[in-house]
């Protein structure tokens, strides 16, 4: 699946602007998925092609079904997007500001998700796209420095 079904995958508007976004600021995108690697995989050349990101960007972290808490520290991300409640528990977990990217109607991921479930508020301008904080956490507003950005997929 990680080197096929890919090609077919239809890109977020929402994960295309919040990638230009940080791109036009200099930031540093990782993106985790809870996929299982398999030996080989093409989805960070995938990710590369589509959103015009450097070759030497992140390759794609695979944490073989486990929590990405422990990627999320590891890689010491900030703030986090993603679709789903455990993304977002993960990120929270991890000290990094979530940010919910709705999923797509179409998406064939059928796991319940809870918008608003943790507290959050969506400005009403982005109650359609995203479901995130409105003020950033103490830590997060204190950090002077650009700190790195991942997506969760």
């Amino acid at each position: 699946m990680n080197n096929g079904l890919d090609e077919y995958n239809v890109k977020k508007w929402i994960a295309v602007e919040l990638i230009a976004l940080h791109k036009s600021r200099g930031d540093k995108i990782y993106f985790v998925t809870r996929r299982i690697f398999t030996g080989s995989e093409t989805l960070s050349a995938l990710l590369r092609r589509e959103f015009a990101l450097p070759a030497d960007a992140p390759a794609v972290i695979f944490t073989n079904r486990q929590p990405k808490t422990e990627f999320f520290r590891r890689i010491a991300a900030q703030v986090s997007c993603g679709d789903s409640d455990g993304d977002i528990r993960d990120s929270i977990q991890a000290g990094a500001r979530p940010i919910r990217v709705l999923r797509s109607p179409a998406s064939v991921n059928h796991e319940l998700t809870h918008k608003g479930g943790f507290g959050r508020r969506s400005p009403p301008q982005l109650r359609k796209r995203i479901d995130c904080p409105l003020q950033p956490p103490p830590q997060l507003a204190r950090e002077k420095r650009r700190p790195p950005y991942f997506y969760s997929l």
